[in-house]
């Protein structure tokens, strides 16, 4: 995207269905996309921070695969695509913490950008 500055962000919001068993659960859905400055390497350790930030407040487990950092922890999961000038965020809340959506998408926000300042 044109114009944008370097740390900019997009976000979008969705409700999708989730289908277990031979019921149908509502789920949460946070997309958010980040342009940045700073090279691979220094945002993939950035991402390492917040996940290990996760691990110890939220007991959530982490692991990488390839360029992509996947997490869970009970009621939610996503993942944090790491590109050369950009990361590709997506966090799925289950039923019960769909009510915290707002709360979940602003500190998921503020700890993008603290992460991304160059």
């Amino acid at each position: 995207m044109r114009g944008r500055a370097a740390n900019s962000r997009e976000t979008i919001n969705c409700y999708a269905p989730e289908v277990r068993g031979l019921g149908e659960k509502t789920m949460a859905v946070i997309k958010t996309t980040r342009k940045h400055s700073l090279g691979a390497d220094a945002v993939r350790e950035r991402v390492e921070r917040i996940a290990q930030k996760l691990q110890k407040d939220l007991d959530a487990e982490y692991h990488w695969e390839g360029e992509t950092l996947k997490f869970s922890r009970s009621g939610a999961s996503g993942h944090i695509a790491v590109g050369e000038r950009d990361l590709e965020v997506e966090v799925k809340l289950g039923m019960l913490l769909s009510a915290l959506k707002g709360t979940v998408e602003k500190t998921l926000n503020e700890e993008l950008d603290k992460q991304l300042r160059g």
